[in-house]
């Protein structure tokens, strides 16, 4: 009896989290170029600010320890599938324990799971904590006039219904 009402108690406050998580949000900073010295796969050289302007940009921070991050894989590949050039995916891989900042793991692991969008090796969580990334999977999109209106995407089917209105 202790642990359904310890479960319950645990429900009850997890869901505001959850759903601020999905919400939109005006703390998010405007884009910011990434650091020159990051490491990135999938991509000949870093993206820059300049080369991402006209299109809808999700940051998708991730960690390959994450199951729920690897469950928002699908749904980033549909949408990139369904609008094309006008969405770029960035995966900001945001290691979580030390031996995730491995270049060569996260290598392997991208082409396991044939992830073909660009993705940023965030070793150090520096993006990670600019943009206010609290837990993962977090996705951070930025509109395509000036990458400066942020709105925070949830997981999922969420991700799948608000992307669609910025790109119609």
């Amino acid at each position: 009896m202790r642990r359904f009402f310890s479960g319950l108690l645990f429900c009850l406050f997890s869901i505001p989290l959850f759903a601020a998580a999905a919400e939109e949000t005006q703390d998010s900073p405007a884009a910011i170029e990434f650091p020159a010295d990051l490491p990135w796969l999938n991509v000949s050289r870093p993206l820059t600010l300049q080369a991402l302007r006209g299109r809808v940009v999700i940051l998708d921070f991730w960690t390959y320890g994450c199951i729920n991050c690897m469950h928002v894989l699908e749904d980033l590949h549909r949408l990139i599938q369904k609008y094309g050039d006008k969405l770029v995916v960035i995966g900001v891989h945001t290691p979580k324990f030390e031996n995730e900042k491995n270049l060569e793991t996260l290598r392997r692991i991208v082409v396991r799971y044939d992830i073909t969008h660009p993705v940023v090796n965030d070793v150090d969580s520096l993006t990670a904590r600019i943009y206010g990334m609290r837990a993962w999977p977090t996705q951070n999109g930025k509109e395509p006039k000036k990458l400066k209106q942020p709105f925070l995407l949830g997981e999922a089917i969420t991700l799948v219904a608000r992307i669609g209105g910025y790109l119609s």
